[in-house]
Parts: C-alpha cells; structure tokens; sequence
C-alpha cells in the first residue's frame, strides 16, 4: 500500500487514538447539514436522468453531533447509493422523528438491492456484496463499515432494509 494510499485510507477511515475523538459539543442544525451533503453528492451523478430527490423536514431540527462526521456519514451513504443506482433510477434522502423524538435519517435507492446472504456481513470491513468479478463498481468495501462505527459513535443506530430487484433503505437514527 502506498503512502498516499494509508494517508488517504486514514482519512477515511478515522478510528486510531488521534482520530476516533469526535466534537460531539456542537449543536447543529440537521436538515442544514443533509442539506451541503445533497449539494456535495449531485455532481457524483454518473447520468442526469438519475433522480436524487429530497425530503427534509421544513423545520429546524438541531442536533448534538461531531458535524464533519455526521457529513461523513451521510456523503458516504449517498455516494454508495448513487453509485449503485441505474441511470434511470432514484435516491432519495428523508428526514422523520422517532417516537423518542430523535431524527431519523433514510437514504433508499432503486438500485439492485442487497442478497439477504450479504445483509449480515453488510458492515463488515472489506466486505463487497455480490459477486466480486462482475462487479462494476469500484471500491474498498469500507463504507458502511465507517458510517456504522461513526453512528455509533454519536449514540446513534444504524438499519438496512433490502431486497433484490428493489433497491435498498439505510436507516440512521440520532
């Protein structure tokens, strides 16, 4: 591995003594925040046909989180469900509450979903659903593996909702 590659690798991947210390002392405004990651993520498109379409509360919802980490996560999961969206398909980004009154954060797509034998493995570092020789998409498989330890992190939850031929739903709850 390169050096450019562990330094990159480190920024992606935040979890040695020096970086796994996450501000959780800032209040932000959560729709602000998905807001810049819509905006940050568009240009990722690898067609414009494709849908990325908003649904974020109107209201202000504040938060106490780390804010560059709450992007991070959020960057991350749009960018993995544009990525493995077709061209003509739709990501969507939906902001609720929780009983508990907590955000709720849902990332779907309309993408090839995930094969329930990769649901349980699906936050595992390195791990790739699917067959690994047809796949298109490039990557490392770290992804979810960072938004699950960076949610949990912030006190929060993570779910994931698939099925195949469908798309799949990541849910984040703060």
């Amino acid at each position: 591995m390169s050096r450019h590659s562990k330094l990159r690798l480190k920024d992606e991947y935040p979890f040695d003594d020096e970086n796994s210390k996450i501000g959780m002392h800032e209040v932000a405004d959560l729709v602000e925040l998905l807001e810049s990651c819509n905006v940050d993520v568009v240009g990722t498109r690898s067609h414009e046909s494709m849908k990325l379409v908003s649904s974020l509360e109107a209201q202000t919802v504040v938060v106490k989180v780390d804010p560059v980490r709450i992007r991070q996560i959020f960057n991350n999961l749009l960018s993995n469900a544009i990525k493995f969206t077709p061209e003509t398909g739709q990501v969507t980004l939906t902001l609720g509450r929780s009983d508990d009154g907590g955000a709720i954060v849902t990332v779907s797509d309309t993408g090839p979903g995930i094969d329930q034998d990769d649901m349980e493995k699906v936050f595992d570092p390195f791990h790739q659903a699917g067959d690994v020789l047809r796949r298109k998409q490039e990557g490392a498989g770290l992804g979810l593996s960072i938004v699950k330890a960076l949610v949990d992190l912030h006190g929060g939850s993570l779910s994931v909702e698939s099925r195949v031929g469908q798309g799949t739903a990541v849910h984040v709850t703060l």
